[in-house]
């Protein structure tokens, strides 16, 4: 099973390396990466570029600036396979973070999995702590799909989080909702994506903390 991994750039160029190695040494190989340069006026693209010339895993798309959700969808466009990861390419993953989705959906037949997070603080990593606790959700779209919509005490508690990353997603349901995503949102961009999702998946599953977070800077 492979996956694609997406990573939208723009003016980076100081974490750039660091998040693209931290997805290169994953545990799991079988990957396909896609840097999508949104028309950085840094060293972002030729970051980008040089990685590129030293793995054929990746794939390196400059395009003219769009903003953050042209960026993304651009690259879901070009991924290849069933399944789909993003990285922002100021953050990291740790080394078992893709090996341990792709197990949870080979062992559970899930559409999405859900990864810890950890928010780096310095040298220090601080948890995101959701108050579902990991493992396959029962009766998902009965017992959750109704709070995630009503009662926004849940947003707010993160109680299925709404980010883009930190998930491993059916690509399908990617492309079913682009229709709902405006390129001109600016604040809040992955709830455009993530909720229509929300409503569409059929199952979910979380996995525990180990060497395998999503790290946010």
């Amino acid at each position: 099973m492979e996956v694609s991994v997406i990573v939208p750039v723009y003016n980076e160029e100081r974490y750039l390396s660091d998040c693209i190695n931290s997805i290169l040494q994953q545990t799991y190989k079988d990957i396909e990466l896609i840097l999508v340069d949104d028309g950085s006026t840094d060293r972002s693209g030729k970051i980008c570029d040089q990685f590129q010339a030293n793995d054929n895993r990746i794939k390196v798309i400059h395009k003219k600036n769009g903003g953050l959700i042209s960026a993304w969808k651009c690259g879901v466009n070009e991924a290849k396979n069933d399944y789909v990861c993003f990285v922002d390419s100021d953050d990291l993953i740790q080394k078992n973070h893709i090996r341990d989705m792709v197990d949870a959906i080979l062992k559970h037949n899930v559409d999405m999995v859900i990864s810890p997070v950890n928010k780096i603080e310095g040298d220090k990593l601080s948890p995101f702590i959701y108050s579902l606790q990991d493992g396959l959700i029962e009766n998902y779209r009965d017992q959750f799909l109704s709070k995630i919509l009503t009662d926004l005490d849940k947003v707010t508690e993160r109680k299925l989080p709404p980010n883009r990353w930190g998930k491993l997603i059916q690509k399908k349901y990617i492309l079913k909702n682009l229709k709902y995503v405006d390129d001109r949102v600016t604040y809040g961009e992955d709830l455009s994506i993530i909720f229509p999702i929300f409503c569409d998946i059929s199952s979910i599953y979380i996995i525990k903390d180990d060497n395998n977070s999503y790290l946010y800077r």
